[in-house]
């Protein structure tokens, strides 16, 4: 019998240095410490994104950079990190 599960394998995503990306379509975000409301800092655990699916049915995935929500579709954070593009 023929294994046919792919192992995953995660990189991470050159604009936010605290996501990464897996060759099968998953988006988490790593431990990083963030500012708390007190004025201090404290640790968001690394967890893996939920998907949610657009109109168009692609799935974009959202969090959070210094307070302000972003957001990204996956397929092209796919294409950013496993597709090479050296002329743009």
């Amino acid at each position: 019998m023929i294994d046919t599960k792919q192992e995953e394998i995660w990189r991470i995503y050159p604009e936010f240095n605290f996501i990464e990306v897996s060759n099968l379509g998953r988006v988490r975000s790593k431990d990083r410490y963030v500012p708390s409301k007190n004025g201090g800092k404290r640790l968001a655990k690394g967890h893996v994104l939920k998907q949610c699916q657009e109109r168009g049915g692609y799935m974009r995935v959202k969090f959070k950079v210094n307070g302000e929500t972003k957001s990204m579709l996956v397929h092209r954070a796919v294409a950013i990190c496993y597709i090479p593009n050296p002329d743009n």
